[in-house]
């Protein structure tokens, strides 16, 4: 399993260590981490909206980073699914030799 390169979390980030430049997760999780992102926006907003300023950017900081880490997940999935050409049934060079005889 690959790591996700994330900023490093502040140590008063007691909620948002969890995503340093080691931690590791993958696609089971996805909805956690949905989850996790949807909660983070709401706490951001409401610390703005009540002029916390500091809690504002400190929850945008750990959106951003819950957002990367669930790009990560989501690219590495969709590359381990992508097919390589030598995938196709009957290789590459059948299918260019079948589009040149025509």
């Amino acid at each position: 399993m690959r790591t996700a390169h994330l900023t490093p979390c502040p140590k008063t980030a007691a909620g948002g260590c969890n995503f340093g430049d080691v931690f590791q997760s993958d696609r089971q999780f996805l909805p956690i981490h949905r989850d996790t992102l949807a909660r983070t926006r709401e706490l951001q907003a409401n610390a703005a909206a009540a002029g916390r300023s500091r809690a504002a950017d400190g929850n945008a900081r750990l959106a951003t980073a819950v957002e990367h880490l669930i790009a990560h997940i989501t690219d590495q999935e969709r590359d381990e699914l992508s097919p390589v050409s030598g995938d196709y049934p009957g290789g590459r060079d059948k299918t260019e030799r079948g589009a040149t005889a025509g």
